[in-house]
């Protein structure tokens, strides 16, 4: 099926817009950089409660029409698509509209789908049993490098995973939130959590835990620093043969093997492969690619099952943080 998308976006602010104000050649880290590349989609409207914004926005994208009144967007435009890139505490509602539009076939949304999981698990079945494509924005899983990464690591290619070790500050439902995203998406949903310790570097009711869940038999550790020091957000895949370390926040794969031959005491080294980009400069661009895939040809539907036992988890995982800060206290 080949024929030509129509977008709107909601909120226009940095992941709007905003990152690539001053665009870097080779770079896209916006929906409206995504949708200006395309040649699959036209963005033609934006939305933001704050109508100077909007316009500039509109401007700067060269949007034809600009609103300050979601409804009325979704109404007059009927889109094929939507981006939300809005206040994390809109996101429930806005999709509750693009749900409600007949013409929408696909929603952008930034994470998290709701502040709350309560209330989340019917909005993703309503949507599938709606037929519409719900595409939640953690980018890491749309690169075709993460993909063959996970192919990888689900097939063998490395051995036995023996653990997996993620480095992580500010939040775990702000920023933990992406690795146990990929980590659903590589392993399935953990069966055991355990909090061994929590700190505030965020929020109050977002903590950032240290962390033991058991996918299996295989142990995962979240282990939290303070932003307030530095901020990091890494990932450590140790199996029977080889270390493989996601750094610089997903940006590159570092790959220890272990040596084909031993030293003289009999002790196996690991020698240190080249590294290897991930190729999250164009992610915002390979994940409307796979929306608009999603959309027109029906093959595999994004239906936002993932991101919801996502947050249902880091939101388990936040009670306990707080229930332990509390009982420290």
């Amino acid at each position: 099926m080949s024929y030509q998308l129509s977008a709107v976006v909601i909120g226009c602010g940095f992941v709007a817009g905003g990152y690539d104000q001053e665009p870097i050649p080779g770079v896209i880290q916006t929906h409206a950089m995504a949708y200006q590349t395309s040649s699959d989609v036209t963005l033609m409207a934006v939305a933001d409660a704050d109508s100077k914004k909007a316009e500039s926005f509109a401007k700067r994208w060269d949007v034809a029409e600009v609103y300050d009144d979601v409804q009325e967007m979704l109404t007059v435009v009927q889109p094929d698509l939507v981006s939300i890139c809005s206040p994390d505490e809109t996101h429930e509602d806005y999709l509750r509209l693009c749900l409600a539009t007949p013409s929408v076939m696909g929603v952008w949304c930034e994470k998290p789908l709701s502040l709350l999981p309560k209330g989340c698990e019917a909005l993703v079945e309503a949507f599938q049993k709606a037929g519409k494509v719900l595409l939640v924005n953690f980018q890491r899983n749309f690169t075709p490098a993460y993909k063959a990464l996970k192919s990888d690591l689900v097939s063998g290619a490395y051995g036995e995973i023996q653990k997996v070790v993620v480095h992580y500050t500010k939040g775990i439902i702000h920023n933990g939130s992406h690795a146990m995203d990929l980590l659903i998406d590589w392993f399935g949903v953990p069966d055991d959590l355990r909090v061994l310790s929590a700190k505030v570097d965020y929020k109050v009711t977002d903590p950032t835990v240290d962390a033991l869940l058991m996918f299996d038999a295989m142990p995962v550790y979240f282990l939290g620093f303070n932003e307030n020091d530095y901020s990091i957000f890494e990932l450590h895949v140790y199996t029977e043969t080889s270390i493989l370390s996601l750094t610089e926040s997903g940006q590159i794969l570092r790959i220890r093997k272990v040596k084909d031959k031993s030293t003289a005491s009999g002790h196996k080294e690991l020698e240190r492969l080249s590294d290897q980009n991930m190729g999250l400069d164009m992610a915002m661009l390979d994940a409307l690619n796979s929306l608009v895939d999603a959309v027109k040809d029906r093959g595999s539907l994004v239906d936002g099952k993932r991101a919801l036992a996502g947050l249902k988890i880091t939101h388990q995982l936040a009670e306990m943080g707080m229930k332990r800060i509390e009982c420290e206290s």
